[in-house]
Formats: C-alpha cells, sequence, structure tokens
C-alpha cells in the first residue's frame, strides 16, 4: 500500500498525464483512504485501541461461562483507578468500547454485549480523574481464568503484582517489551499450571533484582521452556520447585548468582528433560536441597 500510495502521489504532479486535475485529485484521495484503511483498521489491526508503548494489551475469550457469563469478563486486578479500551478481535470496527472506559472498582467486570475473542489495552497512565494506580494482575484469584489467553504487549504498568496461576488457556506472551518488575518481591506460582504455556518470548530479558521468591514459578507447565540464562537472582532466597513437573525444560542455570537461596527444594522435581548444570552454585546459605 506504500507503493500505491506513492505512485498515486507521483501521479497527481505528472504533467506529462493527460488525464485532468479534478481527475488526478480524486484518485489521489481515493488512494490515500485505501490506505489508511488497510493501515489501521483492516481486519486484526487494532482500531479502537489506541497504539501506544504504555498500554498493557491481552486478549480474552469471552465466548464461554465462567464466573462470568458470555460476553463478560472479569478483570483480575485490585487496582480501582485506571482506564481501558477494548475492542472484538476481527470485529474491531463495529464492536468495540468508543473510547475509554473508567475502572473504579477492584475486580470490575466488562460487559462486551456479545460473546466472542477481545483485545484489551490498559492504560497505566492515563486517567479521567484522580491519579492512575493500575499495577496488579492476579489470574490466581480470578474466576474467569480459562478466559485469558495471552498477551500481546505489557506496557510500563510498575507492577506490584503479576500472575497466571491456573490460566488454563493461556498460551503464553509475543510482547516485544518486557514489564517493569521493579517493585515485585514475589514471582511464587507466577505460571503454575498454565498447561498451554508456550509463548514466552523475551523472558530472558526480564530484570528480576528485586525478586526474592521464585517458588513454583513455572510448576506443572509441562510445555514451558524458558530462556532463564541471563536472569538476575542474586536476590531470590526461594527456588523450591520451580522448575517441577515441567517436563520439556531444559534451563540454562549455570551463570545463576544462588548465594541468596535458601530453598532448594524440588527445583528440578520431575522436570524430566532437565540437564542442569549446577557445578558453580553457591549453596552456602541453603538449608533445604531434598530432591533437587
Amino acid at each position: 500500500m506504500k507503493v500505491i500510495y506513492i505512485n498515486s502521489f507521483y501521479y497527481l504532479f505528472d504533467f506529462h498525464n493527460s488525464e485532468g486535475l479534478y481527475v488526478k485529485i480524486s484518485r489521489f484521495f481515493l488512494y490515500s483512504i485505501v490506505l489508511v484503511f488497510n493501515t489501521f483498521f483492516s481486519k486484526g489491526a487494532m482500531a479502537n485501541i489506541p497504539v501506544d508503548a504504555n498500554h498493557f494489551i491481552f486478549v480474552v475469550d469471552a465466548s464461554t461461562v465462567e464466573a462470568t457469563a458470555a460476553g463478560s469478563y472479569q478483570l483480575p486486578s485490585n487496582s480501582t483507578n485506571y482506564q481501558l479500551y477494548w475492542e472484538e478481535v476481527g470485529n474491531e470496527i463495529s464492536n468495540n468500547s468508543a473510547g475509554q472506559v473508567h475502572v473504579t472498582a477492584a475486580n470490575q467486570i466488562i460487559n462486551f454485549g456479545t460473546p466472542g475473542v477481545y483485545r484489551i489495552g490498559i492504560d497505566p497512565v492515563n486517567v479521567p480523574s484522580g491519579a492512575n494506580n493500575f499495577s496488579s494482575f492476579n489470574v490466581d484469584t480470578s474466576g474467569d481464568k480459562g478466559k485469558l489467553l495471552n498477551v500481546t504487549q505489557w506496557g510500563t504498568a510498575v507492577w506490584t503484582k503479576l500472575n497466571f496461576y491456573g490460566a488454563e488457556n493461556f498460551t503464553g506472551f509475543t510482547s516485544t517489551d518486557t514489564p517493569d518488575l521493579s517493585s515485585v518481591q514475589y514471582l511464587t506460582r507466577m505460571f503454575r499450571d498454565t498447561p498451554a504455556l508456550v509463548d514466552v518470548d523475551g523472558i530472558g530479558l526480564w530484570d528480576l533484582s528485586a525478586v526474592i521468591s521464585l517458588n513454583e514459578m513455572f510448576y506443572a507447565s509441562p510445555l514451558v521452556n524458558p530462556d532463564t540464562s541471563g536472569w538476575d537472582i542474586s536476590s531470590v532466597t526461594n527456588l523450591s520447585y520451580m522448575f517441577g513437573l515441567t517436563v520439556t525444560a531444559t534451563p540454562d542455570t549455570s551463570n545463576w548468582d544462588t548465594s541468596s537461596v535458601t530453598n532448594m527444594r524440588g527445583v528440578f522435581s520431575g522436570a524430566i528433560a532437565a540437564n542442569p548444570d549446577t557445578s558453580g552454585w553457591d549453596t552456602s546459605s541453603v538449608n533445604d536441597m531434598l530432591n533437587l
């Protein structure tokens, strides 16, 4: 479409062409309209959700009944003052929130109107009134765990709680950015019991320097194989069952600083594909290594 636009611009000022200026201008604007439509409003593209690197964007399947009815989704967040946008995937133009929705209650329910798959973009910066306090997404406490499908952008929210425990249809994240975990101490059971979890793009770039617990982080998530080779876990004290029952995980933990770890119980228990190099680990603070 960019080629068409450039060609139409050239065509407008091509004085060797015999068509009149009115016809040329009409064609030029027609091409421009087509370009804008295909760029911003084509099927699958975001139409109602602003293109904004600050937004936390994820997709849910609201065609099923869980804690909420089909056509609805309960936000797994105790934050009480922020705004969001939503749109139906594949039907972005005709079925959307028509602008921002002001969220003023914890675990607020979004009513989409009709069952379907929906994209939700949460703005952690702007809000109609007061101070935006969006900082949590805790699927562990949600009744709509099965409706969450994936995350496509982490945005700039400074997380205090981020958890996907028990999201049985959650396939992971395909974002090019990383979550801000500078205020997170516990990633306990973050991805526990997520049997569909496969996509963990960019997880090797996560900054875990503030985290003190990775207890059961990937426990019983059989398909996941995260790159954790570059993680800074120098503040972590609890690694128990971190990769327990992951089955396919082959984590590279050879460069980990484990000097603060006190609990290594069952770190790789049931992780039958794992063959970790732990020869360089500092275990001087460890008091439990049962079934490591």
